[in-house]
């Protein structure tokens, strides 16, 4: 038989920042709890995207699109993990992997372990209709019956689930961390344009993530010295049509891990136009790598950038405002802009400060 562990992490997808969230979480509580401790229960086609979190801790299921079968096989692979392993902690990673396993709860009650959800930005923090918002907000205060501790990585998020009727007793604010050093100093970057501002936007191509308004500047920036580096594909909207892409964006596809943190050195800033975010790890990457970010000014952006500060918060939505903004940028700015980023990440965003949080609110929920 199995033997029991401290922790099992859960998670329906790894496209994004969440995968650089669990690889270095889960490596930090193996330092801290032993291999033996800690599971990760992860889609197989998923698996490279933690490649660094040994076999032995990991547990993949089959899936291949997000659908009712891929959530009936995390729905199984869950039950016949706590059932065999049993966890005290089960943390459940975004809204998927916390609807499934909290249901699981509800129709099994007496299972093993505390649940801790972590929804990575509310499923009703999209911009959709009201109706739409309120049957999400429903079906999370009912989930919220069978949860122990809900992780919120922002403030906003917090203050946006006190407003939609999740109990603020269940709620704590633990920041998105990134490790105080990240990325190997050899790893190469990808080609940058010489006598241009190289501006990268890092993420899927899709709504939630403002793709169209990147589009919007470099159209709008034909012919000035500016260059858009662009790390990612559609995700959610695979079919989307974004028509003609201007000869001052390159496309290059999802690229390793390794290369977007070695590009982040040597690029001149990151554009993060998105509609919503629980909060951005690719922008406290940035951050760590001293790049300044021009970011919407959307949902917990403003708490992560500090205004002509640590970069610029701008209405993506007005038309003209994000091409405005980056064609008043010098690099002596972006340098200023960027240090003082760097002075923020060590004093708020790393990945010591949030696995201790982490650790201490593991602690007070095996005390309930």
């Amino acid at each position: 038989m199995a033997s029991e562990v401290q922790v099992l992490h859960v998670a329906e997808t790894l496209i994004g920042g969440i995968a650089s969230h669990v690889e270095d979480v889960v490596r930090h509580q193996i330092g801290r709890y032993g291999k033996e401790n800690v599971v990760v229960l992860v889609p197989r086609q998923h698996r490279e995207f933690v490649a660094s979190i040994p076999d032995s801790c990991v547990v993949t299921f089959e899936r291949e699109r997000r659908d009712a079968r891929a959530a009936w096989h995390l729905l199984s692979a869950s039950r016949r993990l706590i059932a065999s392993r049993r966890p005290k902690i089960v943390h459940l990673h975004s809204s998927v992997a916390g609807g499934v396993v909290r249901l699981l709860r509800l129709m099994l009650p007496l299972q093993p372990g505390k649940v801790v959800y972590c929804p990575h930005g509310w499923s009703f923090a999209a911009d959709a209709a009201a109706p739409r918002k309120a049957a999400f907000a429903a079906v999370e205060r009912l989930l919220s019956l069978v949860t122990t501790s809900i992780i919120t990585v922002s403030d906003h998020e917090t203050s946006l689930g006190r407003r939609f009727g999740i109990p603020a007793r269940l709620m704590t604010t633990v920041y998105n961390g990134v490790a105080s050093s990240g990325g190997a100093s050899d790893a190469p970057h990808l080609p940058m344009m010489d006598g241009k501002l190289n501006v990268l936007f890092v993420g899927r191509l899709d709504r939630q993530k403002g793709f169209s308004y990147v589009l919007d500047a470099a159209r709008e920036l034909r012919g000035k010295p500016i260059q858009f580096h662009v790390c990612g594909s559609p995700v959610v909207s695979p079919a989307i049509d974004f028509g003609p892409i201007p000869d001052n964006v390159t496309l290059h596809g999802w690229v390793k891990r390794e290369t977007v943190l070695a590009t982040m050195k040597v690029a001149d800033a990151l554009v993060l136009p998105s509609l919503w975010e629980g909060l951005s790890i690719t922008g406290i990457e940035a951050m760590r790598a001293g790049l300044p970010i021009i970011a919407s000014d959307r949902s917990s952006n403003p708490e992560l950038i500090d205004h002509c500060i640590t970069g610029l918060i701008v209405d993506v939505g007005e038309p003209g405002a994000l091409s405005r903004a980056l064609s008043g940028l010098t690099r002596e700015r972006l340098r200023l802009m960027g240090a003082q980023g760097q002075l923020k990440f060590a004093r708020q965003f790393t990945l010591e400060l949030q696995v201790e949080k982490l650790s201490a609110l593991y602690e007070a929920v095996n005390a309930r």
